[in-house]
């Protein structure tokens, strides 16, 4: 296929971003591709390619739609007879695999660590988090090792002093995923930044997330009672973030007809993105002024607390933590909250076939 040469201002951010390390300006991961579109002779767009569609003896070109908002036509006008159909089976197969592993390539070798950046995973990256922190009344439990507690949760994590290994044991039970309270963030003070999920809905009794929360007290050195934010009750299902998304991504389409300006300022609040952000900082910022000048524990408690939960945590450590506001420190953030948490990457980014139908 052919493309055209890069233009200065893409030039320039290419190369001040990581991608030139392993990208060309016109290259993008397959894991990226949100949908593919035939073109015609005029450059029309067609209807989207379907995962099991018979091509066409011949494409003079494609669309890719990417979820980072980036468009890419491709043409195959001086492309070797068959070429495209090459490509297009290729996009089939490789943008929808049927397992995540068959979407990024590896060597057989783990991947390269980097000292400065922990990964949240293990005894030593949570001591060093809270020596850093200095927030008292907190430990560090390994009774997740053998992932015998919660298959996505790390194997080390940090909880109240007060509370034993059996206890947290006997808790997991009680909460959606096995996944009870785990400290993320605190301050010298006492307050901290915790996240919980929500009781599992066949267990009437709370005497469990009760107890967790009193154990949550007994941390504060003042002893004063946690805030708790229900975030399903805050904060939109991920289904309406993920429509609101498609919504804005399809409004800046170049053939969507929203640059008019009479329409597009309407089209865009339309999408309700604007409106899920404000609320999400809303929340992340009401959170934070309890916890660095009230010195209140906040508690934020949602379904299985892979979703909204990392959203709004990270979002206050970032307000909270001057280190989380550098590159490092937004990086470790990240893989704290994030990663080492276990929000569902595949399933929300839609990577696989199965998982694009249980997007959202």
């Amino acid at each position: 296929h052919t493309t055209l040469p890069p233009t200065p201002q893409e030039e320039y951010l290419h190369h001040h971003s990581l991608s030139h390390l392993f990208l060309g300006v016109h290259d993008t991961e397959l894991c990226l591709v949100e949908s593919v579109c035939l073109l015609d002779e005029h450059n029309n767009r067609r209807k989207p390619l379907a995962l099991e569609q018979l091509l066409p003896d011949r494409v003079p070109g494609i669309q890719l739609k990417l979820k980072n908002f980036r468009v890419m036509n491709l043409s195959f006008k001086f492309s070797p007879v068959g070429e495209e159909l090459r490509v297009l089976k290729a996009l089939q197969h490789h943008t929808s695999p049927a397992s995540v592993d068959l979407l990024f390539l590896t060597t057989g070798q783990p991947p390269p660590t980097d000292a400065n950046i922990p990964s949240y995973r293990n005894y030593y990256d949570w001591k060093c988090e809270l020596e850093r922190t200095r927030c008292p009344n907190w430990r560090i439990t390994q009774h997740n090792e053998h992932y015998n507690l919660c298959a996505s949760f790390p194997p080390a994590l940090v909880v109240p002093s007060s509370l034993l290994d059996r206890d947290v044991e006997k808790a997991g039970h009680h909460f959606r995923e096995s996944r009870p309270l785990v400290w993320l963030w605190g301050a010298p003070g006492g307050a901290a930044l915790v996240t919980m999920a929500h009781i599992s809905p066949n267990i009437g009794d709370t005497s469990m997330e009760n107890k967790l929360v009193k154990a949550i007290h007994r941390s504060h050195p003042e002893r004063i009672g946690p805030h708790i934010v229900d975030l399903d009750e805050e904060m939109p299902l991920p289904l309406l973030l993920h429509q609101a998304a498609i919504r804005l991504r399809n409004l800046h389409l170049p053939d969507s007809g929203g640059s008019s300006t009479g329409t597009y300022l309407s089209r865009f609040e339309g999408t309700r993105w604007l409106s899920y952000v404000s609320k999400t900082l809303e929340v992340a910022s009401q959170a934070a002024t309890m916890i660095s000048e009230q010195n209140v524990t906040v508690v934020l408690q949602e379904g299985s607390g892979r979703d909204s939960a990392c959203v709004i945590s990270s979002l206050i450590e970032v307000l909270c933590d001057p280190y989380a506001r550098t590159i490092r420190g937004l990086h470790a953030t990240i893989a704290k909250h994030w990663v080492a948490l276990g929000h569902p990457f595949t399933t929300r980014l839609g990577h696989t076939r199965q998982d694009k139908q249980q997007q959202g």
